[in-house]
């Protein structure tokens, strides 16, 4: 059996095996990305609304938590400069 062909019905039980690793484990049938990393393009896709991109991302690994420490980065850089803008008022 190739690296990447499909098993078929009476291939052995470790071709298979060897199959679903490389499938779901390995994630060899995912399209990779170029020029950014799988968090930067979940990032985008959620921001534009992209849902393929989303599960895209997700296939590839991008770890799901990395919306919440962005908005929470987000929130605290509004913070500050809200923060600073009413210092400067108050002045």
């Amino acid at each position: 059996m190739e690296a990447h062909s499909k098993p078929l019905p009476n291939s052995s039980r470790d071709e298979k095996q060897t199959f679903i690793k490389q499938k779901y484990v390995e994630r060899l049938f995912v399209k990779p990305i170029q020029n950014m990393t799988k968090e930067t393009l979940l990032l985008q896709a959620v921001h534009d609304d992209v849902l393929v991109d989303v599960v895209h991302a997700l296939a590839l690994g991008a770890d799901i938590n990395c919306i919440r420490f962005y908005l929470k980065k987000k929130r605290f850089k509004i913070y500050l400069f809200l923060s600073q803008i009413n210092n400067k008022i108050i002045k």
